[in-house]
């Protein structure tokens, strides 16, 4: 690392500069709402042997320019990169990038298996170790239609924990019990823009977050 890679980690730490996998995962979160929705997210999780051609599927899937890819490669894997798309999108995502040598993955899609929960979690008294966590009601919440599910914690799970904690209002222990237990239901009967605030923030730190309907979430977990 030359010394003006130092300087500028420096400055990223100090949080004089925005870093660049921030910027890259600010920009994915912007791309993302652009795709039609659904309760389907594709993890990128290596670039594989083709390099050149694993590159070119990324721009293709994401609309990311060459440096943010370079960056997701080199610096974000596994990330999610397209985040509550609908199965169709997400399928041919999957095609595009296995066919270039990218190897990825589909989470929330047809094939997941999730335990189901109502709309009324409640506690299962044959199994207290796997009993649903209790979901405090978010400070400000606006009630809605909307189910955010934390589906993976991705590389950080302690710093995952600690934002959980600050935006459900979670202990330490709740939190962690939600993490050994995914994927987790976090904010149940919110209104989109709070659903879609939680996402953002804790998909800046690589985890798995699904944002779904009602509807949506009972046909899943059926």
């Amino acid at each position: 690392m030359d010394w003006q890679q130092i300087i500028r980690r420096g400055l990223e730490l100090a949080g004089v500069i925005e870093g660049k996998d921030t910027a890259v995962r600010r920009r994915l979160v912007a791309i993302n709402q652009t795709k039609p929705r659904g309760p389907v997210t594709v993890v990128l999780e290596d670039m594989g042997p083709r390099k050149i051609s694993a590159l070119t599927a990324v721009r293709k899937v994401t609309g990311l320019n060459l440096e943010d890819v370079i960056t997701l490669a080199e610096l974000m894997l596994p990330v999610p990169i397209l985040t509550n798309v609908d199965q169709k999108t997400a399928d041919l995502a999957l095609e595009i990038l296995e066919a270039m040598g990218a190897k990825a993955r589909v989470v929330g899609g047809q094939d997941q298996t999730a335990t189901r929960q109502t709309k009324q979690p409640q506690r299962k008294t044959e199994d207290a170790a796997f009993a649903p966590i209790p979901m405090p009601e978010p400070a400000q919440q606006t009630e809605g239609e909307w189910v955010v599910v934390l589906q993976d914690a991705s590389l950080l799970p302690e710093r995952i924990a600690q934002i959980l904690q600050q935006m459900v209002d979670w202990n330490g222990a709740e939190a962690a019990k939600a993490l050994a237990n995914l994927p987790q239901p976090i904010f149940i009967g919110v209104d989109e823009a709070t659903a879609l605030r939680a996402q953002r923030e804790l998909q800046m730190y690589g985890a798995v977050v699904d944002v779904l309907t009602w509807d949506a979430y009972d046909a899943q977990n059926e």
